[in-house]
């Protein structure tokens, strides 16, 4: 989707982040533009209340661990227990190591009460992106 056609006259973008999952966030001169399951969505600077950081799981790894721990007691239900052992124990580990190595990310909360979370990873430009966020809502 071309954010350029969404931009109102003389609106221009002066930050970009591309995030995870086709994720991308544009700050304008006006603006906060994101997409999101591939429709473009906006909100003013005058609606972000609070910028904020947490610590997030890694979601697809806990459900491994899950479905991992749930096949270890099948197993051992089965009638293998050592093999259903060995299997709950590694779906323990799965759980805990995704429990362990949280991510970051930045949360925007707007005025309607909505929070668009913008992932932060190890190689991105995020902080700056942030940065010029927080100087237009000042």
């Amino acid at each position: 989707m071309d954010v350029n056609s969404f931009l109102a006259n003389d609106e221009h973008i002066t930050a970009e982040y591309k995030g995870k999952r086709k994720a991308h966030f544009y700050a304008t001169d006006r603006r906060l533009i994101w997409t999101r399951k591939g429709n473009l969505l906006d909100a003013s600077y005058n609606h972000i209340n609070t910028i904020g950081m947490a610590k997030v799981s890694h979601r697809g790894l806990l459900a491994l661990g899950i479905i991992i721990f749930i096949v270890g007691i099948a197993v051992a239900a089965v009638g293998a227990a050592d093999a259903g052992i060995a299997v709950l124990i590694i779906g323990l580990i799965v759980i805990v190591i995704s429990i362990v190595l949280r991510g970051s990310v930045y949360t925007l909360s707007l005025s309607s009460g909505e929070k668009i979370l913008v992932p932060k990873t190890k190689s991105s430009n995020v902080d700056a992106f942030i940065k010029s966020i927080r100087d237009k809502i000042r």
